[in-house]
């Protein structure tokens, strides 16, 4: 069946049917049999029906959309393929928006549209289970799916499926979504979103200003260089900063987080308590490398309704030495060489000043304040 030009409807119904749409914005219907539809140039609109068909796209082919809809097709060996005509690997780009499957050429912008191929019923047989290349490179359904979770060089959108996965976003400012399943998402350089979602993931910022979303589940958060943007979410999550950061904050809120025995770290790599310094400031809590001036920020981490979950429960440092909650508070109570700020709590605490010119703040309980040298400033 050939349209020509216009605006054409093409129904091939019973047989092994081939149907051109020529120029124009067609409709083609391959119905019962293995078909193979071009739609020509033009926005087209291409639905296989039952059987295994061949979906043929092209530089010219305009925005073409395929409705590879068939309920309980009963085809042997059945075969949905996308025929590439004159397109290698390197000449389109494939992408997912939301079930979607776009695949683009690079060179003109053109898309082909496979509508629902991530549909999770597959009674309905919407997905595409071959691209055929011009070179003569074959991608499976499987080979499909990888390909979806590496990005480009430029601003990506990456989501995973409910299995575990690798996502890796490449250059340029990318969203990673992890979905279910144990993954690992890696932002690579730019301004990245990582969104782990479900189960228990990695989140690997890599260098740029990144956000990192931990989701439900055990997750790790490395932000990478940068100033970056951490939430671990509900679970026993672990945060991870060291020398080349930059100046990271953490926002550990999760209301109501009701994981057994849940245990929110910072692992402080290549460093030792010597190499940083920790102090309060408001609710916060900041830790300092010495030698480069570098924070980690935890905010709200003395919030005094622990329900919300901001406080971190341990520090884990390079050299195996562990502080716990109550080694953290007590830690913050001993000044250092320079001009410090120290406060206490509604306890009854000791603050020491050491040397420089310090600052040292009792709040509530039986406190003693020890000045050390310099010239310090007693608030009981």
């Amino acid at each position: 069946l050939n349209g020509g030009e216009g605006r054409d409807g093409l129904y091939g119904e019973d047989g092994n049917d081939t149907l051109l749409g020529g120029l124009g914005n067609d409709t083609l219907s391959g119905g019962a049999g293995n078909d193979t539809l071009d739609g020509g140039a033009g926005n087209d609109s291409l639905e296989g029906g039952k059987g295994s068909d061949i979906y043929i796209f092209r530089r010219g082919s305009g925005q073409d959309t395929i409705s590879n809809y068939v309920y309980n097709d009963s085809t042997p060996d059945k075969l949905d393929v996308v025929r590439l005509e004159g397109l290698n690997t390197n000449d389109v780009s494939i992408r997912r928006e939301s079930d979607d499957l776009l695949i683009q050429i690079r060179q003109t912008g053109e898309t082909l549209r496979v509508s629902s191929h991530f549909y999770s019923d597959q009674s309905y047989g919407y997905a595409i289970n071959q691209l055929q290349f011009a070179d003569g490179t074959l991608w499976d359904e499987a080979q499909i799916t990888a390909a979806l979770l590496i990005g480009t060089e430029g601003d990506d959108s990456v989501t995973g499926y409910a299995s575990d996965d690798n996502l890796t976003g490449l250059a340029g400012n990318d969203s990673l979504s992890g979905r279910a399943g144990d993954d690992v998402l890696d932002g690579g350089d730019g301004k990245d979103t990582l969104y782990g979602e479900d189960g228990n993931d990695a989140l690997l910022g890599g260098a740029g200003n990144d956000s990192l979303s931990g989701g439900a589940g055990n997750d790790l958060l490395d932000g990478g260089a940068g100033n970056d943007s951490l939430d671990g979410g509900k679970g026993s999550d672990t945060y991870v900063f060291g020398k080349g950061y930059g100046r990271d904050t953490i926002n550990n809120y999760s209301y109501n987080d009701t994981t057994l025995d849940k245990l929110e770290a910072v692992r402080l790599e290549g460093l030792t308590k010597d190499d940083v310094s920790i102090r309060r400031e408001s609710d916060d809590l900041v830790i300092q490398i010495r030698q480069t001036g570098e924070t980690l920020r935890v905010s709200s981490h003395f919030y005094s309704d622990p329900s919300y979950g901001y406080a971190i429960n341990q520090l884990q440092f390079a050299d195996g030495v562990v502080w716990d909650q109550a080694q953290i508070t007590a830690a913050l109570l001993i000044g250092t060489e320079i001009d410090d700020n120290i406060t206490g709590y509604v306890s009854d605490d000791r603050l020491s000043g050491a040397q420089g010119n310090d600052t040292l703040n009792g709040r509530a309980g039986n406190d003693i304040l020890d000045v050390g040298d310099g010239r310090d400033t007693l608030n009981g």
